[in-house]
């Protein structure tokens, strides 16, 4: 991920906005979701909250350390909207595995978009096990977030047999 340019992001996001709107009833490689979102401070408290993760990089400007000049959000609450665009779009699909680089903060109230593209989608009885590239991009074209994750999604749901 670290080697793209702004152009092959573009050439990506394209290819993404491609498969959604030609996306017919088989999950293929090259198929492409996305959800874009920003992250309030009262969203990051929320989590915070939740999730007993109280680190003050994550709480306020004068609680930060050196290392960034305002709050930034949980990674981890960033990388949740991988979920999000599974979920919303395969009802019933169960994560397997998900592996996450961190290369980049996300500060509150930015602009994030999340895209997931199935690389491999392999028929298994009753179930397709999807091999997905995992994304999240800022607004300026910065990978944040980067890593692939695995999936089961029920065959019912994609109305036909995925290919590889």
């Amino acid at each position: 991920m670290q080697g793209y340019s702004r152009l092959s992001l573009l050439s990506e996001f394209l290819k993404c906005v491609q498969s959604i709107t030609s996306q017919g009833s088989n999950l293929k490689k090259g198929d492409c979701f996305q959800l874009r979102r920003s992250f309030s401070q009262q969203d990051v408290s929320k989590f915070a909250d939740l999730s007993g993760d109280d680190n003050p990089l994550h709480q306020s400007a004068d609680l930060t350390s050196s290392t960034f000049a305002q709050p930034v959000v949980h990674g981890i609450f960033v990388a949740s909207m991988f979920s999000a665009v599974i979920g919303r779009n395969f009802p019933g699909a169960i994560y397997l595995n998900q592996q996450l680089k961190f290369s980049a903060p996300v500060f509150f109230d930015e602009e994030v978009t999340a895209r997931v593209t199935v690389t491999r989608c392999k028929q298994v009885k009753n179930v397709c096990v999807a091999s997905m590239e995992t994304v999240v991009e800022k607004a300026n074209g910065q990978v944040a977030i980067s890593g692939s994750a695995l999936c089961s999604i029920p065959a019912a749901l994609l109305h036909g047999h995925p290919s590889e």
